[in-house]
């Protein structure tokens, strides 16, 4: 387990969070007969109450649960599900306030504003978009707080001229394409040294088109469908702009919620 995480062992079930709160919450949603999901509902819940500058029901939020008998069941929370908190639609199911202990209150848009601006915080730390840092480091800049930012960039990987290139080919793929590439910490650009630049990205081209895409949970695949159509246009987007730029394709197409190397 990670330093500092709370754990609590049942006789059925485990529960494991940053937040000993949260991970009491899971256990007694466990106790009373819920499954992961319920807890893991559960632990995002009470922590975007105690933590909401870093707990959301989005990205945040992901449970599989196997039941005895039938397939997996899994959840994985949006990281677009704020932008689904629509005001006609509270409205017309006559909520006209959010109050503190309210479930849609977990994730509110533009609630860390108040946070940012609370006297009682003499510093903040914000992981997420330039749009919304630039918004805090102004503020902060303002008040005078300390703060740091950490608002993205393109995880670079270095290949220099005394890799085993099949390794670092291997490792390459792997790091760019795990779950789909859909992780923060996916390797987003590579520098190679020009001295294995050629049989570096024949490697990496040959490991690429090796890989098997098709359903994420049936055996023998290496890699499950991008999360939706507006994920997956964005890509198409990306690699008809870098043509366009003179970059050189090796082979890749659009297909069924896919990118996928010819």
């Amino acid at each position: 387990m990670t330093p500092g995480r709370s754990l609590e062992v049942g006789d059925r079930g485990m529960a494991a969070t940053s937040h000993p709160a949260a991970t009491l919450a899971a256990v007694d949603i466990l106790r009373f007969g819920g499954n992961a999901i319920d807890a893991t509902i559960a632990v995002v819940a009470v922590q975007g109450v105690i933590d909401p500058h870093i707990t959301g029901i989005g990205g945040d939020c992901f449970a599989i649960y196997t039941p005895a008998l039938g397939p997996s069941v899994a959840i994985n929370g949006s990281g677009r599900a704020p932008a689904k908190k629509d005001l006609e639609k509270f409205l017309s199911r006559g909520m006209t306030s959010i109050p503190d202990d309210s479930p849609h209150a977990v994730t509110v848009p533009g609630g860390g504003q108040p946070i940012v601006e609370h006297p009682g915080l003499d510093a903040i730390v914000f992981v997420g978009s330039e749009a919304t840092g630039r918004k805090i480091g102004e503020t902060c800049g303002r008040m005078l707080k300390k703060v740091i930012l950490e608002l993205g960039g393109k995880d670079p990987l270095i290949i220099d001229e005394t890799v085993d290139v099949e390794r670092a080919a291997a490792f390459a793929v792997d790091a760019a394409y795990f779950n789909a590439g859909q992780l923060c910490t996916a390797t987003e650009r590579i520098y190679v040294a020009r001295e294995v630049f050629e049989p570096f990205i024949e490697a990496l081209t040959r490991h690429s088109i090796a890989i098997v895409q098709d359903d994420g949970l049936a055996d023998n695949v290496g890699m499950g469908p991008i999360v939706d159509r507006i994920q997956l246009d964005k890509i198409v987007d990306q690699v008809a702009r870098f043509v366009t730029a003179g970059a050189v394709v090796r082979g890749c197409s659009a297909k069924a919620g896919f990118t996928r190397p010819r």
